[in-house]
């Protein structure tokens, strides 16, 4: 196999035989303004960021980098509040670059969280 400068290549022993060479490893990390990013070789990105929601209407936020496709693309939502066991968030209208975020309690009411 020929050396690539800036990629990282790996593979593993097991039962005394080796694996295929993969390439793995971190392409780019970074902060932005809407939060962090990092994204592997093998394609893989993941951001995380923090988003205060309004309580009379969706909040747009923009991922800190944009994904490829929203094909495969996997939401994750939590809530830092002190009710949150009695806040739902919900996400619509997601995109390669962001999407709506809102809080509802458990009477269905938008909520600040």
């Amino acid at each position: 196999m020929a050396a690539l400068p800036g990629i990282l290549f790996s593979r593993t022993r097991s039962g005394g035989a080796w694996s295929p060479w993969f390439a793995g490893g971190i392409v780019e990390s970074a902060t932005t303004a809407s939060g962090r990013y990092i994204r592997h070789q093998d394609g893989t990105q993941t951001c995380w960021q923090k988003v205060t929601t309004s309580a009379s209407a969706e909040v747009a936020a923009s991922f800190p980098a944009a994904f490829s496709s929203t094909t495969h693309l996997t939401t994750t939502l939590g809530v830092v509040d002190a009710r949150a066991l009695a806040i739902s968030p919900r996400i619509t209208a997601r995109t390669v670059t962001g999407a709506n975020v809102s809080a509802f309690d458990t009477s269905n009411t938008r909520v600040a969280a």
